[in-house]
């Protein structure tokens, strides 16, 4: 459960712009840089990205765990 929390909480922070430190970071360096990314743009490059980290750690986490006889 601790290793589901974990990922979750760490993957589902890069979706969104304000989700982590280095998202705000990254769209700060932008802008100075004369590049505007606006909340949606980066939702639809970074919403499909996080998708598919979360179902490659769900796959991991199933084999790994239910595989291992850890589960239910």
């Amino acid at each position: 459960m601790a290793w589901a929390l974990s990922l979750g909480a760490c993957l589902g922070g890069n979706c969104t712009i304000v989700g982590s430190a280095s998202n705000v970071l990254a769209v700060a360096l932008a802008e100075r840089n004369g590049l505007k990314i606006s909340f949606v743009q980066w939702m639809k490059y970074g919403g499909p990205i996080v998708l598919l980290n979360v179902i490659v750690c769900m796959v991991y986490l199933m084999v790994v765990y239910v595989g291992a006889g850890y589960g239910g």
